[in-house]
């Protein structure tokens, strides 16, 4: 597996996901690649009407939940599971994912069943 090729396929699927399924992707992607992990950062996620929503504790709370919950279900689609799967040469465990409102940033974790790279 080349690392710096597979890191950018896995940021451009994310960034496109989330710009499909959100309505606006990150600014931002970082992916870094660690054992069976593989960690995307991102920065610049919210739309506009979640800024706006933004401004009250509760509007805050709904962006964390629902961004949070919505992330790991579109992981749930075994057509996207294989994507990254071909990528990184391994099996799809799990999705770990969160959301910060106040620094419009975003973490997701993907497990795989292998160190990367070996498809074991």
């Amino acid at each position: 597996m080349n690392s710096g090729l597979a890191a950018r396929e896995i940021g451009n699927l994310v960034r496109n996901l989330r710009k499909q399924h959100m309505g606006k992707g990150p600014d931002e992607v970082v992916t870094r690649f660690s054992g069976p992990l593989v960690i995307c950062e991102m920065k610049g996620c919210m739309t506009n009407f979640e800024k706006f929503m933004a401004q009250t504790p509760e509007g805050k709370q709904m962006i964390h939940t629902a961004r949070t919950a919505f992330v790991k279900r579109m992981y749930e689609d075994p057509a996207l599971r294989a994507q990254l799967e071909r990528i990184v040469n391994a099996k799809f465990i799990k999705i770990y994912a969160d959301f910060c409102v106040d620094t419009d940033s975003a973490i997701s974790v993907f497990v795989f069943q292998s160190s990367l790279g070996t498809g074991q």
